[in-house]
């Protein structure tokens, strides 16, 4: 069984302020009461039972315990009354900010206003105390898409590629549909070469959907907005390590080993070649590069590149 994400906020809010009102209750019951598969509802709250803040790195840097799944299969309140709390004490200004982007998203997925949507959100506001604005359009053909996607049918469409003027015929066995920094993707197989491919529903000029039934893969994993690693440089530095702090942001401090003196080597890791080529000329003199004789040319034609710039 497979909720679409309005069917997912529904049974979330709902399953979840029972949890916060009685304080624990077996996955069974709460299926049987809000009329979802079981399968489908432990999938769906095993994201809420432990809510992980991370860096952009994926490091974790926090987590509430608000709720917790059992062994026996209970859906339990954490050490506070999570939902209530919200309603008698405003959250943190962070809190408030992940909350309002979260039901912002939510309210562009909803096919129809919900009031009591649109007043948390305004009462958020007032905690953020800042002026955000969020690109929360829907393409034109999102529905129709949609819809392919949940009755798993396949689809065709005119689409216009990224730097290109004219639209070509594509059709694809739609895997997911998913938002991502203001705009909306499916992704799936192409009917013809069996490549998986992704596409923006915004350069769809035209669609329609097919007869013909497809059978979804098990699990679908949404690609990596930001992997950088086919751009990064880690290069190996000899310094003094008080001059580690001098090092411009932004990079990556890996492996390091103290030497004598003060000096320590370490590697530094930063993405792109202008940030290589910047950290290679905001080096001091003490410090040395190790193993990588090319980068000595580099930085000394950077370096002439930002002299010439003052001829």
């Amino acid at each position: 069984m497979r909720f679409d994400k309005s069917r997912q906020f529904e049974v979330l809010t709902a399953v979840l302020a029972a949890v916060d009102e009685r304080g624990s209750v077996s996955l069974t019951e709460l299926a049987e009461s809000f009329a979802v598969d079981l399968a489908a509802l432990h999938v769906l709250v095993a994201d809420a039972v432990l809510c992980e803040f991370r860096t952009a790195m994926g490091d974790v840097v926090g987590f509430t315990d608000s709720f917790l799944l059992t062994p026996d299969e209970h859906l339990v309140r954490g050490s506070t009354h999570w939902l209530r709390d919200l309603v008698s004490v405003p959250p943190e200004p962070e809190t408030a900010l992940r909350l309002f982007l979260a039901g912002t998203a939510v309210r562009a997925l909803r096919s129809s206003p919900e009031a009591s949507l649109d007043s948390a959100l305004q009462k958020l506001r007032g905690v953020i105390f800042a002026e955000i604005v969020i690109a929360d359009d829907r393409p034109e053909w999102l529905p129709l898409v949609e819809q392919a996607w949940s009755s798993q049918r396949r689809l065709a469409f005119r689409y216009v590629k990224d730097g290109h003027s004219e639209a070509s015929d594509r059709e694809i066995e739609p895997h997911i549909v998913y938002s991502r920094w203001g705009h909306w993707y499916v992704m799936g197989r192409a009917v013809g070469d069996d490549s998986v491919k992704e596409f923006r529903i915004d350069r769809i000029v035209s669609a329609s959907l097919l007869d013909t039934e497809f059978e979804p893969p098990d699990e679908v994993e949404i690609p990596e907005w930001f992997d950088l690693s086919a751009v990064e440089h880690t290069i190996r530095l000899r310094l003094p390590e008080r001059e580690l702090v001098s090092v411009p942001q932004p990079h990556r401090i890996g492996e390091m080993v103290e030497l004598r003196d003060g000096m320590v080597e370490v590697d530094v890791t930063v993405t792109g070649d202008r940030r290589l080529d910047h950290l290679l000329v905001a080096l001091g003199p003490e410090c040395e590069v190790i193993g990588q004789p090319g980068l000595a040319a580099r930085r000394r034609s950077y370096a002439a590149e930002l002299l010439a710039l003052y001829d």
